[in-house]
């Protein structure tokens, strides 16, 4: 796959054969797209570039095309999985003159519409950009989901209320609620009302709620929701969906995994393709928590072929590789990493590496580790790397000398630096798998 410092070439690939598409023409040959792309001399590394990127990269598109069903919410999602793509690739600017003709061709649909705000949100996260652009860039969406919702006639004010509840808590993640208007909040639902105005008001408070208090009023959005006349069976697929969620937020794994296993029963999971990956998806990911390691791998097996559509595989096989960690497949999971596109001053790059040095300790190749927490190493010294990742690489360095050299000095250093993981409140040190370190050094954690 294309390094890090071969995003530029990617994208510009990527641009030609969007535009030759767009104008029905026929699709570059690889010389002209080289003479493009590199406008300097001919090498070997450019070459390879261009024979192996261009290639995976047409077979992308040739296959997006040929998938594009007549199913309108089939053709969205392929779509989100383009987007999601060209963002992998690092073609941001493509990615936002994809996104416009995305919104422009669909301007009603608030699912594609939520959909791109997760992948873009999930975006700026990966490379920490700035409170200042994420405002920037959400400006325009917020404004339109707003007055269409306002626009249209047959939504109840309730309904508006949700849609409102829904943009305030996307905004909130990026800690600038402060500065808009104040949602309104209500203790309880107004007596009288029918259950369907009870159930969206439920659904717009949940929005707005985290925990035990998110949990409850689920519940009775799920009690609300038996009562309604008309309310589709993806409505109780949501409301099971998103308890579950929660519960592993708040680290109640065994319940989240039950949780998910009733999701997979209700008539709205069978309602579209995206619930049944998503189901799967979040199921597969509380039993990695829970610890169900060979249940997560036979559930994994048997849902494989669905789940290579989904825009984030890549986390899920990242979760995968740690749960082969954990069954002592260190074959398998070495195999499964290295076939991921590793970026240096990137949170996935740091783990990969980490997963690697784990490999490597289980099966006892202390000169591979060693090699390996070395690049890990450089790429931290890099920049773009915070504190919390500087500390996870001392925590590796100490592992890494506990085994070469089992003695009390090295032994007692690992576990001041394990014992100063649990104590640290840091969101972000709680997420480094240093229990994963210490266990394939030898120790319990």
């Amino acid at each position: 796959m294309i390094k890090k410092d071969h995003t530029e070439e990617r994208s510009t690939i990527l641009g030609i054969l969007l535009r030759a598409l767009r104008n029905g023409q026929p699709e570059p040959e690889k010389e002209e797209v080289y003479t493009r792309v590199f406008k300097d001399s001919y090498t070997k590394e450019k070459d390879y570039i261009i024979r192996n990127e261009y290639r995976l990269i047409s077979e992308d598109l040739e296959q997006f095309l040929a998938s594009a069903a007549a199913d309108t919410r089939a053709l969205q999602y392929l779509k989100l999985n383009y987007l999601s793509r060209l963002l992998q690739a690092g073609a941001y600017h493509l990615f936002l003159i994809e996104k416009k003709a995305l919104l422009k061709q669909f301007p009603h649909a608030s699912f594609l519409q939520k959909e791109i705000v997760r992948i873009e949100s999930d975006f700026f996260a990966r490379h920490k950009l700035s409170k200042r652009n994420a405002i920037e860039e959400y400006r325009g969406l917020i404004h339109t989901l707003k007055e269409q919702t306002r626009a249209d006639a047959a939504l109840s004010a309730s309904e508006i209320y949700v849609r409102e509840a829904f943009i305030y808590r996307t905004l909130k993640g990026y800690d600038i609620a402060p500065v808009l208007p104040q949602m309104p909040v209500f203790n309880e639902v107004p007596a009288g009302v029918e259950a369907d105005v009870a159930y969206n008001l439920l659904k717009a408070r949940q929005y707005l709620e985290m925990g035990e208090e998110k949990i409850a009023t689920l519940r009775r959005m799920q009690r609300e929701l038996k009562k309604c006349r008309q309310m589709p069976a993806s409505e109780m697929y949501f409301a099971s969906a998103t308890i579950g969620l929660e519960l592993m937020i708040i680290g109640r794994y065994g319940e989240a995994v039950a949780e998910f296993t009733h999701t997979l029963s209700l008539p709205g999971y069978t309602e579209s393709e995206l619930f049944r990956i998503g189901g799967i998806f979040n199921h597969l990911s509380a039993l990695a928590k829970a610890g169900s390691f060979r249940e997560f791998e036979e559930m994994y097996a048997s849902f494989q072929s669905l789940l290579q559509a989904h825009p984030y595989l890549f986390r899920l096989e990242l979760i995968r590789s740690v749960v082969l960690l954990n069954l002592n497949e260190f074959r398998k999971a070495k195999a499964l990493v290295r076939d991921f596109k590793m970026e240096d001053k990137s949170s996935d790059s740091f783990y990969l590496r980490v997963l690697f040095t784990c490999c490597y300790l289980g099966e006892g190749d202390l000169v591979a580790a060693a090699y390996e927490l070395e690049n890990l190493q450089r790429a931290l010294r890099g920049g773009g790397a915070t504190e919390p990742y500087h500390y996870a690489a001392q925590v590796l360095r100490a592992a890494l000398r506990w085994t070469q050299k089992p003695t009390e000095v090295s032994l007692a250093k690992l576990r001041d630096l394990l014992e100063q993981s649990k104590a640290d409140p840091s969101q972000e040190l709680e997420t480094l798998p240093v229990k994963w370190i210490a266990r394939y050094a030898g120790l319990s954690a």
